[in-house]
């Protein structure tokens, strides 16, 4: 079985790359999500685990892989419960930073019981402590060839788990440097992995992004083989609606929307649609205006949907899963569409994730 390896890692069979996320979620459930000034009553409170990369990783590992990940946590009881939850998950805590002073990341999200959509605020925490050099210095040992004690072998792993690696994912849940990084590093290796960039939460243009970050985010774009947006992540960075009532006014504007996209460096980019299923956009042959569009379309049975936290990162896991294990993008997207609806039957993020002799085998990497 594939392996899954969060930026740095021991075993050297890994497939699988992410840049990781660690979070503590706080998730209350209500009937309408409220309105800004509104107090509403909740029906019920839960905490659990979380981390855009954490999840995925999760769910990569509940798949049958081994999962290895780097991430950074603070020192604080949150790193010590969310160390025992990867450990119970089958998940490689051989490299952890712990970065003192700040605390470990959280996350609240508020879910609608009559619909199961949610809105959720992050505090990345610890996860933004999570430096460039940590990735940058183990190219450097590796091509030395020196190992200063255990930071050196640790760092010589990371650069051969981004040098081996099949799939390498990532997201914008920690710094826009660090994931450039890794990244370029990825692309620099003899066999580069496929690099999936996971847009989300989605950067807003001259917002909440300093200049040198916004560099890095296109440079991003210009060497990642995926870019994977929802709807909502489309319209931020294309600035464009990603809508529509039927499937040819859906189409035309995910069409629109990947231009623009493709304009500012994407060369392939991965919709991701929620109840209406997913669809990967290609460039054309020769005309830069035209684009090529493969659609999975959502299950015809329609599900109880409960809670959707965590939903997409389950597709990204299981995506990405199936692509490390020699499947196509087509095939992938296919049973990853499937095991997202799975999940949405459930309360709770990685709680709610099917481990592998759960499903049938055609879902199965």
């Amino acid at each position: 079985m594939a392996g899954v390896c969060v930026v740095g890692s021991c075993n050297f069979d890994q497939k699988l790359l992410l840049p990781l996320t660690v979070f503590l979620l706080q998730t209350v459930y209500v009937q309408d999500i409220p309105a800004p000034g509104q107090t509403v009553h909740g029906s019920s409170y839960v905490t659990g685990f979380g981390g855009k990369g954490a999840n995925q990783c999760v769910m990569a590992a509940k798949l049958g892989s081994s999962a290895t990940m780097i991430s950074a946590l603070g020192d604080d009881a949150i790193a010590s419960m969310t160390r025992e939850n990867l450990r119970r998950s089958n998940v490689s805590l051989d490299h952890m930073y712990v970065k003192e002073g700040v605390s470990s990341g959280v996350a609240q999200i508020t879910v609608s019981s009559k619909s199961g959509e949610n809105c959720i605020v992050i505090v990345p925490g610890a996860n933004l402590c999570l430096e460039p050099e940590d990735v940058e210095r183990a190219a450097e040992v590796r091509s030395s060839g020196q190992r200063d004690g255990a930071d050196g072998f640790l760092r010589s792993l990371v650069e051969q788990a981004i040098s081996s690696c099949k799939v390498l994912l990532c997201q914008n849940e920690i710094s826009p440097a660090t994931t450039y990084t890794a990244m370029r590093i990825a692309r620099g290796s003899k066999s580069p992995p496929l690099v999936i960039l996971n847009a989300a939460p989605a950067p807003r243009v001259g917002t909440n992004w300093r200049e040198g970050e916004w560099r890095d985010f296109k440079e991003m774009l210009s060497m990642c083989d995926v870019l994977c947006v929802n709807e909502s992540e489309a319209r931020e960075m294309s600035k464009l609606q990603v809508e529509g009532e039927d499937e040819s006014s859906l189409m035309d504007s995910i069409k629109r929307a990947s231009l623009t996209l493709m304009e500012l460096g994407a060369s392939q980019i991965l919709f991701t649609l929620g109840e209406r299923g997913s669809c990967l956009v290609r460039p054309g042959d020769g005309d830069t205006r035209e684009v090529k569009v493969h659609r999975v379309p959502a299950g015809q049975q329609r599900v109880q949907v409960v809670d959707t936290s965590g939903a997409g990162d389950a597709y990204l896991g299981a995506l990405a899963s199936h692509v490390a294990a020699g499947k196509s993008m087509e095939q992938a997207m296919e049973a990853a569409g499937e095991i997202a609806t799975i999940t949405v039957q459930s309360k709770g993020t990685q709680n709610s994730y099917p481990s592998a002799d759960s499903l049938p085998p055609h879902l199965r990497p």
